[in-house]
């Protein structure tokens, strides 16, 4: 008796449970985008204006950029501020290379010498989407000066200042058939 009571209510409950969603087959739903990113270039700086400037390292010719300033950490690092956004959203890259560190995004940029950088290029709106998250406020690209094959370039440079403030600057580079450095 049990067990038919109990086969009864199964029916019940499965024969008064019906589907009260509605359900729709649709047809294939493509979709596809128009529209390319790209990032545009906002300010360029060549090799000629950054020697106009007598700047020493790329914390002196990002004052030539719009929208960067520079600040000085309690390490005595310069780092990089663009519109706002700190330096661990700068992206800097040399010749296609990435010379953030690893362990927190940061690069003194006062340690860059301006006699190996040929162009500056300032990239800022899209750029995190092609250079990755860490590249939200921006990216710098550093294109390193080109040179004739088979010469040398030696430069020296001494900058002094007030309150017995002196700068000594070498620079060395040579380009072979196959190779620069």
């Amino acid at each position: 008796m049990r067990l038919i009571l109990f086969l009864f209510c199964l029916q019940n409950i499965f024969a008064s449970a019906t589907d009260t969603i509605p359900s729709y087959i649709l047809d294939e739903i493509s979709v596809e985008g128009a529209k390319i990113l790209e990032a545009k270039i906002i300010t360029s700086v060549n090799e000629n204006k950054i020697e106009q400037t007598d700047a020493t390292s790329l914390a002196d010719i990002s004052k030539l950029l719009p929208s960067i300033k520079i600040q000085t950490n309690s390490r005595g690092e310069a780092m990089l501020n663009l519109r706002g956004a700190g330096e661990r959203q700068i992206m800097i890259f040399y010749d296609g290379i990435p010379l953030n560190t690893p362990w927190d995004n940061r690069i003194d940029v006062g340690l860059i010498p301006s006699d190996a950088i040929g162009i500056v290029e300032l990239t800022r709106g899209i750029p995190s989407v092609l250079y990755g998250a860490n590249a939200m406020a921006g990216v710098l690209n550093l294109q390193s000066r080109q040179q004739e094959t088979n010469t040398n370039k030696t430069k020296f440079s001494i900058f002094a200042g007030k309150n017995n403030e002196q700068y000594y600057n070498a620079f060395h580079s040579n380009a072979g058939n196959d190779y620069s450095f």
